[in-house]
C-alpha cells in the first residue's frame, strides 16, 4: 500500500492552495487553544511554540500552485 501512497518511497505533495491553508489554521485555532487546556504545561509550551498550529506559513513548502 505504501508504494502506491508513496511512490519511490517520498511523500505526495499536497494540493492545499494558500488560501485554504489560511482559513484552516484560521478556522481552527479556537478548537487548538481548547486542546492546549488539557495538555500539561511543558507540552502545552511546546505546542504554542510549533507554528504548524498556529500560521499558515508553517505549510508554506507544501503549497500547491
Amino acid at each position: 500500500m505504501l508504494r502506491r501512497l508513496m511512490p519511490g518511497g517520498k511523500a505526495a505533495p499536497w494540493a492545499v492552495p494558500r488560501p485554504l491553508a489560511e482559513n484552516i489554521v484560521r478556522d481552527m485555532r479556537a478548537e487548538n487553544e481548547g486542546l492546549s487546556r488539557w495538555l500539561t504545561e511543558s507540552d502545552r509550551e511546546r505546542m504554542r511554540a510549533d507554528t504548524r498550529w498556529w500560521a499558515a506559513d508553517a505549510y508554506a513548502h507544501h503549497w500547491s500552485q
